[in-house]
C-alpha cells in the first residue's frame, strides 16, 4: 500500500481495520443512511490523438514500475521496548539505525528527511526532521571505522548523545521551529513579489543538503500494513517504518536503475544494525533486565 504523507489516507486504513477487527460491529442502520441519486453512465469521446496519449502514459507509468525495487522487512528481535528500556526515544533510536546502514553500505553520511507532523497549527501540514548532525556523525563513524578505539561504554555514551540531538531536533520541528519551512516561506516570497532569488538556494550546499539520500516517515499503526512510497531521487532510499512494542516493520524501495542502491542490501544491512545496537546496550550495561526467577 503506498502513499503520500496524508493523515486521512493512514487514518482511514486505522479506521477500517478496527472496525474489521473489533468484536462487537455496530453498522449504521439504512434508515439514517443519506439518499443518493442512481449513477449513470458518463461517455467519453476520444480520438485517436487521446488513445495515443493514454498508451504512452500507461507505458510510462510500467517502465516506472518495473523500476521500483520493494522490500519488506519484518523485523522481529525487538521492537519499541529495548530503546525504552535503555530510556532512548525509539524513533531517534531507528533513525540512527538509517545512518549506520548507510554508512556501512556507502560510506557516505546520508542527508535524510524525516516528516515532522505540524498539525498542532492551523492548517498545518508537515516540516523536516533532518540528518546527519554533528552527534549523529561522530557515534556513526566511531561505530564504523574505529569501533576497536572504543569501549562498549563509551560507545553507548555517543549513541545516547546523538540520540538525544535528533529528539530534540524533532521536538523543535514539530513547534514550528525547523528551518525547511521558513527557507520555503521565503522562497515563495520572493517568487510571488517577482523578487530574486534569494542567494542561499543558489549555494552548492543548498543543493546538496536538499538532495536527501534516504527519505523516510513513520506510520505506527498495532496492524502489520506493509505501506511506502518511492524514493524522492534516482540515487535516495524511501524507507516508511513502523515501530510496534516487540518487532518493527520496514518498507524499503530503491530505483533499479540505480547502480549505487539496493533495498535488498539495505535491509539486510539494517537488520544487522539494529541487532548490533542492542547488543552495544547489553555490554554497555544501559539494558538492564529484570529477572524472572
Amino acid at each position: 500500500m503506498f502513499v503520500k504523507h496524508c493523515k486521512e489516507k493512514k487514518q482511514l486504513y486505522e479506521i477500517l481495520l478496527k472496525n474489521l477487527f473489533r468484536e462487537k460491529r455496530e453498522f449504521f442502520k439504512e434508515s439514517s443512511a443519506e439518499v443518493y441519486e442512481k449513477p449513470f453512465k458518463f461517455n467519453f469521446n476520444l480520438d485517436a490523438t487521446d488513445d495515443d496519449a493514454i498508451a504512452a502514459a500507461a507505458e510510462k507509468l510500467n517502465r516506472s514500475t518495473m523500476d521500483l525495487e520493494i522490500r519488506f522487512l519484518p523485523f522481529k528481535n525487538f521492537g519499541k521496548n529495548i530503546p525504552k528500556k535503555a530510556k532512548l526515544s525509539p524513533d531517534s533510536f531507528i533513525q540512527m539505525a538509517f545512518q549506520v546502514t548507510h554508512y556501512r553500505l556507502h560510506n557516505i553520511l546520508p542527508p535524510t528527511y524525516e516528516t515532522a507532523t505540524l498539525r498542532k497549527f492551523d492548517e498545518g501540514r508537515t516540516d523536516t526532521i533532518r540528518l546527519p548532525n554533528p552527534a549523529s556523525a561522530e557515534f556513526t563513524k566511531a561505530f564504523v571505522d574505529r569501533k576497536e578505539n572504543y569501549s562498549s561504554k563509551n560507545l553507548s555514551e555517543l549513541f545516547r548523545k546523538a540520540v538525544e540531538s535528533h529528539k530534540n531536533y524533532s521536538v523543535r520541528a514539530m513547534m514550528g521551529q525547523g528551518m525547511d519551512r521558513h527557507l520555503l516561506g521565503l522562497r515563495l516570497i520572493a517568487a510571488e513579489k517577482s523578487l530574486s532569488i534569494p542567494k542561499i538556494f543558489n549555494e552548492d550546499a543548498y543543493r546538496k543538503m536538499s538532495h536527501f539520500l534516504v527519505s523516510t516517515s513513520q506510520v505506527p499503526t498495532r496492524y502489520i500494513i506493509p505501506m511506502g512510497f518511492g524514493p524522492s531521487a534516482n540515487d535516495c532510499y524511501g524507507i516508511c517504518y513502523n515501530p510496534q512494542e516487540e518487532a518493527i516493520h520496514f518498507t524499503i524501495t530503491a530505483f533499479n536503475s540505480c547502480k549505487k542502491t539496493s533495498a535488498r542490501q539495505f535491509a539486510q544491512e539494517l537488520s544487522a544494525t539494529l541487532n548490533d545496537f542492542k547488543i552495544m546496550l547489553e555490554n554497555s550495561g544501559d539494558l538492564k533486565f529484570e529477572s524472572k526467577l
